[in-house]
């Protein structure tokens, strides 16, 4: 339920801020997290 929660807010973030909002989130410690916790 945690992955699908997050590839949905990933996928939110997408459609509403774009690539360079995409970009611009990438560098925030707190999504990098999100991220590595995801994937482990």
């Amino acid at each position: 339920m945690h992955r699908l929660a997050a590839f949905a807010v990933m996928t939110l973030t997408v459609l509403s801020l774009g690539l360079p909002g995409v970009a611009q989130t990438a560098e925030q410690p707190n999504i990098q997290v999100i991220m590595a916790d995801d994937i482990g």
